[in-house]
């Protein structure tokens, strides 16, 4: 009887110590769990996204307005007064019309005094001549070489005199009145009556070399456009009219915000820029008028896209962060890993990637805190 209440006892005190193992392994999980969520709670959280491949499609908005391709500043180069404005701004004309009349009063009279000064140099070559002829039947030889020489001198007074009338005419008829070198286009004018010119008097355009605006783009974006392409323009003024046009010009400029090139949307652009000229074929067109250009580009559809958000840059170059997932004794854990890419476009809200990256990969696009590489984190 005593044995088997010994080996009951036993055997209770097996149990019970089985128990205590059992529940300290328990909490001893339960805590080593608990420590884990309580880490995790620490690691940086992060969104990702997943680069796909597609188009990076573009909506570029932007305004001009509409210049002469060719434009001259016209003045009177003798600063006369201006007598008569005889044309308008915005008023047609033709080559060789008169525009602005000077007054030449001065130039009249300067050409009156010339002509009276050659009358009287031809009064006293008539006296030499006489002189000459005296001499000559006189057999004079000393009178006749002294009347000779006299004679030679006042004939080249003479023609000096006679070139500078014709000078005088010249400048009277070049600068009397203002004329229209070609046709075009008043576009300005500065000239007052009665008031000397003080610099141009008139602004003209030439109405057969046509009109143009300009348009400055993101240069990787303007990559896309070729000399000759056509491109439509709305003139504001005119109901939103459309005119057609065509580029004839691509070069480097500064960063402008002519306009933007953006998907859906509108924002400006740091990167280097393109100046676009456009030259426009409509001759209802007179300068001045404001465009608006609306235009979509769609790029390659085998292109890899992400988030612009995931795109990172510091002085090593431009990378990413991807998700790289390792096992542990408690599970998956995850780690933030830096990615070198090559950017081959971008807009505001997507990126296209030439190189660094694969289809369907998750790239982290948001972190709660600054990331390092191999940092781990949780999603």
């Amino acid at each position: 009887m005593e044995v088997e209440t010994m080996e009951h006892n036993i055997s209770a005190r097996k149990r019970k110590l089985r128990l205590i193992g059992g529940l300290f392994t328990l909490i001893l999980v339960a805590f080593t769990l608990l420590g884990n969520t309580l880490f995790a709670l620490t690691l940086p959280k992060v969104i990702t996204g997943e680069a796909a491949k597609g188009s990076l499609d573009y909506f570029y908005k932007g305004s001009a307005v509409i210049k002469p391709v060719q434009e001259v500043e016209l003045t009177n180069p003798a600063g006369w007064k201006v007598t008569k404005v005889l044309v308008g701004k915005g008023e047609n004309v033709q080559k060789g019309q008169s525009l602005i009349t000077y007054d030449s009063t001065e130039a009249k009279q300067q050409i009156e005094d010339e002509q009276a000064a050659l009358q009287k140099l031809e009064l006293s070559m008539s006296l030499l001549e006489n002189e000459y002829i005296e001499a000559a039947h006189k057999e004079d030889y000393a009178a006749l070489l002294q009347a000779k020489a006299a004679l030679e001198a006042a004939k080249i007074d003479r023609d000096i005199q006679k070139k500078h009338i014709q000078a005088a005419q010249k400048k009277l008829l070049s600068n009397q009145e203002l004329v229209a070198p070609f046709a075009g286009i008043i576009t300005d004018i500065k000239a007052m009556e009665g008031m000397a010119a003080g610099g141009a008097d008139i602004r003209l355009s030439n109405s057969s070399k046509g009109y143009q605006f300009e348009l400055k783009i993101a240069a990787s974006i303007a990559a896309m456009f070729t000399i000759g392409e056509g491109m439509e323009a709305q003139l504001l003024e005119k109901k939103n009219r459309v005119i057609q046009g065509n580029i004839s010009l691509m070069e480097d400029s500064d960063p402008g915000n002519s306009g933007s090139l953006l998907p859906q949307g509108t924002a400006g652009t740091d990167e280097p820029a393109t100046r676009i000229v456009v030259t426009v074929q409509d001759k209802t067109v007179k300068g001045g008028e404001s465009v608006r250009v609306n235009i979509a580009k769609k790029g390659s559809e085998d292109t890899l896209l992400i988030a612009s958000t995931a795109i990172r840059k510091d002085h090593t170059g431009t990378y990413v962060y991807t998700i790289e997932t390792r096992q542990g004794p408690l599970g998956n854990a995850f780690y933030a890993v830096r990615r070198p890419i090559t950017i081959l476009n971008a807009n505001e809200h997507t990126t296209a990637v030439s190189e660094g990256l694969f289809d369907k990969e998750q790239v982290i696009t948001e972190s709660s805190e600054p990331l390092m590489d191999g940092e781990r984190i949780r999603q």
